[in-house]
């Protein structure tokens, strides 16, 4: 069997509430380092190519607007944070500030099961490192349930985070289902 019909196949939609989130491209995360002191040190700071100031982290949806604080939920930022490296970059430079922008040239797919290991990180582990994690998922004990992430990417796709939200269905339904 290929991979692609493998995937075609896919069951852990309909087995494991899996699903797909198409990050929009544009989806950016930038820095603003804002100058404090005066012109002059701005000038040496240039000079050595040696910054430092305030520095302010903050993420705009596809169309470059700004994401409102209100909207970054904990599943918001599970999801934002399983996308790769962003990668366009850019460097805006004002008078008295920076501002360095990374963003996505195209869309990026994540599966939900992709964002497990990122929501175990917090989880206790056992005394040679590893998690049970089919115990943890049992329990509840995931600090973001997966219905969380995917009300996120719901509210996102509304905000133009998110393209779409996909839950896959084999092609050939097993019997058993």
């Amino acid at each position: 069997m290929t991979l692609e019909r493998a995937s075609s196949e896919s069951l852990l939609g309909q087995l494991a509430g899996d699903f797909r989130i198409d990050v929009k491209a544009g989806v950016g995360l930038h820095l603003r380092l804002d100058l404090i002191g005066d012109k002059e040190d701005w000038k040496r700071m240039k000079e050595a190519n040696n910054f430092f100031g305030q520095m302010r982290l903050f993420w705009t949806n596809g169309s470059g607007k700004g994401i409102d604080k209100a909207q970054m939920s904990p599943a918001l930022l599970a999801i934002l944070n399983c996308i790769p490296p962003l990668s366009d970059s850019s460097l805006y430079e004002g008078e008295s500030y920076r501002i360095y922008s990374f963003a996505l040239r195209d869309n990026h797919p994540i599966f939900a099961h992709q964002m497990l290991p990122l929501l175990l990180t917090d989880i206790p582990t056992l005394a040679d490192n590893s998690i049970r994690w089919r115990e943890v998922l049992s329990r509840g004990d995931l600090p973001i349930s997966i219905k969380d992430v995917y009300e996120a990417a719901g509210e996102a796709a509304d905000n133009e985070i998110v393209e779409f939200v996909l839950y896959p269905i084999p092609e050939t339904t097993p019997t058993f289902l």
